[in-house]
């Protein structure tokens, strides 16, 4: 479902839900190695960007609120933290890690979409295990709007523990390699790349 509302009840109540999940989310791993700071910055992003991407239409929840998706226009990806929530991330030192992370995807899906077509980023926050309902939920009301208004979705992810079940919703791998020297393995995914 598209979050057309956000306040400070409603951003409490889902960080509370996918906060704890994002501890051991690789793409959270990368942005603070630290452990014992990860908590701290996961709350700095979640009340920057839950706010922000409601505000730019760019916001899903599944139906349990299990997980969380932004989808973001590969022409809108911002280099800046501005507006509300911001100051904690501005002054963090890990948050330019979101920006490396954020160019890189930018660069990949310039070369995986052709120029002409419109493409969406999307990434996942929170959860699948057991929560498979919720997710293809999710994702099925993604594809229609893809489908719908003419977009291609480009799945972006740094674990390999989700390629086999969005390949089973149509998802095909576009591009694979560890990232930037490393652990992590980025993935990115692309939906409806040849849209009517």
């Amino acid at each position: 479902m598209k979050v057309e509302k956000m306040n400070k009840n409603r951003a409490d109540e889902m960080k509370k839900l996918i906060s704890p999940k994002l501890l051991s989310h690789p793409h959270f791993m990368f942005y603070c190695p630290a452990k014992s700071k990860r908590a701290d910055f996961i709350d700095d992003f979640l009340n920057y960007h839950l706010f922000d991407w409601t505000e730019k239409g760019q916001l899903y929840v599944s139906p349990n609120v299990k997980i969380i998706a932004s989808l973001v226009n590969k022409k809108e990806f911002e280099y800046k933290f501005s507006g509300k929530n911001s100051f904690k991330l501005k002054i963090n030192r890990n948050a330019s890690r979101i920006f490396v992370q954020r160019k890189n995807v930018d660069h990949i899906t310039r070369i995986i979409v052709p120029i002409k077509i419109d493409a969406q980023v999307l990434t996942l926050y929170g959860s699948a295990s057991g929560a498979e309902d919720d997710l293809e939920n999710l994702l099925s009301e993604i594809k229609s709007i893809a489908k719908k208004e003419g977009f291609a979705v480009v799945y972006e992810t740094f674990s390999r523990r989700l390629i086999e079940f969005m390949e089973s919703m149509g998802f095909e791998i576009a591009y694979q390699k560890p990232f930037l020297g490393t652990q992590f393995v980025q993935t990115l995914m692309i939906y409806n790349v040849n849209p009517k």
